[in-house]
């Protein structure tokens, strides 16, 4: 035992030997490192004492012999440097069982999915070893433990517990997240189709669907970046005012301590929008509340029209403007329209050219009589604009108008 201790210590003290290299065979490439890094310190420390070769040979052979346990240890020579030929005296038959926290569905899922992941993997390496290598090769083991972790489940840690059970020994694996983690999720929907009241409501709906992601590793969550926006869409999916409009649903998440996700609903069936606006300039224009209702049918695949009616309401004089038209979708953001105005009973052409969530976008009028009346405006976020507006129909033609949306 005194030997084993003497050993043990120069494991950790003595600098490799400067004339001979003790290498290692018999073991895995995991714990081949440790046992080589042993054999190189107690080899050094033999060449100090000024022993007789074959003294040296014998005693080295020895104290290998009792730091390896659960190893056969055999010395040979190979160019005057000594091998430690190791061979399992009685191979152990390993199970791995993973102990997850309290994960909520269906992270839990995901995470069951990469535990068998990393059990399989520390079993094919622990598959030929007996569990009294541990006894030294517990550093191996805990490094081993975390190289599977950091590949099938990034940004968990691990703790090892080793035991006995009948023949079989059992290694219980519990894993815990370790930072960074997700605090927070903050949800954006865009829709061109729904109003800001509708959005809104799906936007909560989705801040309580994501809660099951709050406390899990972001590395962990990239990982899943796939599978999380799949169900994020499907929880989307779910609600009623998505059923009712037959909306398309888009989501893309991006981890991080506070994630973002930014997602689009987009109604099939069903176009509803409301906005106030007021404008700067244009010699004191009323500002406006609008409404905008529209039916979307398709006459041929992959070919959207709108049939939709408008009515624009100024604030001040409480004067109606009613239009009723239909517009085609030209080619993605770009529509062609035509509409019938009351009470003035004239036909303008129109065009829009729609932007994204944030960015420029354009749309434009033209009478029968060759009125014009247009805009250039930038969306700044989901509900204010601002648009440098035209309207020759006025003296004073142009204004800055800001328009949000309802």
């Amino acid at each position: 035992m005194a030997a084993v201790a003497v050993a043990t210590a120069l494991f950790f003290l003595c600098p490799p030997s400067s004339w001979a290299s003790p290498s290692v065979e018999g073991l895995p490439s995991w714990l081949r490192e440790s046992a080589e890094r042993a054999s190189t310190a107690v080899w050094s420390e033999l060449d100090n004492k000024g022993l007789s070769h074959d003294a040296m040979a014998d005693t080295f052979a020895l104290v290998m012999g009792r730091i390896f346990s659960g190893y056969q240890v055999e010395l040979i020579w190979r160019d005057s440097d000594p091998v430690l030929k190791m061979t399992a005296k009685d191979p152990s038959h390993w199970v791995v069982e993973m102990i997850y926290p309290e994960v909520p569905e269906p992270p839990i899922s995901w995470l069951r999915e990469d535990g068998e992941k990393v059990a399989s993997l520390l079993g094919s390496h622990l598959s030929s070893i007996p569990y009294q290598a541990l006894s030294w090769g517990d550093e191996a083991l805990r490094s081993l433990v975390s190289d599977s972790l950091s590949l099938h489940l990034p940004g968990w840690k691990g703790s090892v517990v080793v035991r006995l059970k009948e023949d079989i020994s059992v290694i219980e694996l519990s894993v815990y997240p370790s930072p960074p983690l997700i605090l927070a999720t903050y949800p954006s929907i865009y829709s061109g189709t729904l109003p800001n009241l509708l959005r809104e409501g799906l936007r909560e709906s989705l801040i309580k669907d994501m809660v099951p992601l709050l406390g899990l590793p972001v590395p962990w969550v990239e990982k899943h970046e796939v599978q999380v926006n799949r169900w994020a869409v499907a929880a989307l999916e779910r609600r009623n005012t998505v059923i009712n409009s037959n909306a398309l649903v888009s989501l893309s998440i991006t981890p991080g301590e506070i994630a973002r996700v930014e997602g689009t609903v987009d109604s099939r069936r069903y176009v509803l929008r409301a906005w106030l606006s007021a404008q700067a300039g244009g010699g004191g224009r009323s500002p406006e509340f609008g409404l905008h209702l529209g039916r979307i049918v398709q006459v041929f695949p992959n070919w959207d029209w709108e049939l939709y009616g408008e009515g624009i309401l100024e604030l001040e004089d409480w004067n109606l403007e009613s239009r009723w038209g239909l517009r085609w979708a030209i080619d993605g953001p770009l529509w062609l329209g035509a509409e019938y105005v009351a009470p003035d009973n004239r036909l303008w052409y129109r065009l829009w050219l729609e932007g994204n969530v944030k960015g420029p976008y354009l749309w434009w009028r033209y009478s029968e009589d060759r009125d014009n009346q247009g805009a250039l405006g930038y969306r700044l976020n989901q509900t204010i604009s601002l648009e440098l507006h035209y309207d020759d129909r006025y003296d004073d033609r142009w204004s800055i108008r800001a328009v949000g949306d309802l």
